[in-house]
């Protein structure tokens, strides 16, 4: 047992002398949006940010820095980073390098809300009618409308998978008070818009999150929860923070961990992390323990993630603050689990031949 007890302390010396892993850090970006509630959108990769700086549509990276692209209000990036979507004062665009801002309604007010992977799919929300379009890079701006029974869709909740195939959304109905005014709907062209209802106990549903595949759906159940919808398994709730508002804003490619605000009663808007394991936790929590939390900071909200959950970006508020950033949480080194897994095998081995 002593040979075990020096190898496990050994060994642990080890893993600190290596780095268990990258430290973890924030950037804050120099910009911030002309409304809290709009994203400030993460590529895949977790490399390239997006949103608004004021009323303008900024891009950052780490060898550019801020840029100011243009008038208007960006909501969201391709997964590969290339291409920026939102609204301007010709309506819904697209933003791409080298070609800069291209409309994509023909004079319809529209937003922009969601982008597939290569940009060449865009979905949003009609101002006029309040349906949804889906705009393509071959057949351009089409009004693929709502749910039967709908009059309209809610603002911003239209979402699109990464191949540009499923678009996920919400339909909205002020006449229908008590009774899923408004209800969460996923599209494909063959089957069109289908609502995924709301589990009981629950009157209304709104998507606001679509994973890569199309195959997993988040959103808000009335007003202040949070649902998941698989193809498998329909639509589930999956609690509440907080009884005062909550808005999903964006996944990891497996669904596991998602990211958004909520408000906390006597604090005001927060940010969150939810995954399986841990369910709800506030943000500046998360940030405090890894050291990464400016003094008098609050994560206000948490708007994107990288595919892999290793970066998050968000909005700061608070003394001094009023700022996108980007936060960076690496996963374990390599070296970190060989070694995590040298003590196991040691310390099973040791146990093994102490009992014999």
């Amino acid at each position: 047992m002593l040979y075990l007890r020096r190898t496990i302390t050994v060994a642990v010396l080890v893993l600190a002398s290596a780095g268990v892993a990258s430290a973890a850090s924030l950037t804050q970006l120099g910009f911030v949006p002309e409304f809290v509630a709009y994203p400030i959108a993460l590529s895949a990769d977790g490399q390239i940010v997006a949103g608004s700086n004021g009323s303008t549509v900024a891009r950052w990276t780490a060898g550019t820095g801020t840029q100011n692209l243009g008038n208007g209000n960006g909501f969201a990036i391709s997964a590969d980073g290339t291409t920026i979507v939102g609204q301007n004062s010709t309506g819904a665009f697209l933003w791409r390098e080298p070609t800069g801002f291209t409309p994509l309604n023909n004079g319809v007010n529209a937003q922009a809300w969601g982008v597939s992977t290569d940009g060449s799919t865009v979905v949003g929300n009609i101002g006029v009618n309040g349906h949804t379009f889906r705009w393509t890079s071959q057949n351009g701006f089409q009004d693929i409308g709502t749910l039967t029974d709908y009059t309209g869709s809610v603002f911003y909740s239209a979402h699109v998978s990464a191949d540009g195939s499923v678009v996920a959304g919400a339909a909205s109905d002020p006449t229908k008070v008590g009774a899923m005014a408004n209800q969460a709907m996923r599209w494909t062209e063959q089957t069109g818009w289908v609502g995924l209802g709301a589990p009981s106990g629950f009157t209304e549903s709104i998507a606001t999150v679509i994973t890569p595949d199309g195959g997993t759906i988040f959103g808000i159940l009335n007003g202040s929860g949070m649902f998941r919808w698989t193809s498998a398994g329909g639509i589930e709730s999956l609690g509440a923070p907080s009884n005062l508002g909550l808005t999903p804003y964006a996944a990891t490619a497996d669904g596991k961990t998602v990211v958004g605000s909520y408000s906390l009663p006597g604090f005001g808007l927060t940010g969150f992390i939810w995954d399986e394991l841990n369910g709800f936790r506030n943000a500046n929590q998360v940030f405090t323990d890894l050291g990464i939390l400016p003094p008098g900071a609050n994560v206000e909200t948490l708007t994107g993630i990288s595919a892999d959950g290793t970066a998050m970006s968000g909005l700061l508020a608070g003394n001094n603050f009023n700022d996108a950033f980007l936060a960076t949480i690496p996963e374990p080194s390599s070296l970190f689990l060989f070694l995590v897994g040298l003590v196991s095998l040691f310390a099973g081995r040791r146990l093994l031949g102490s009992r014999r």
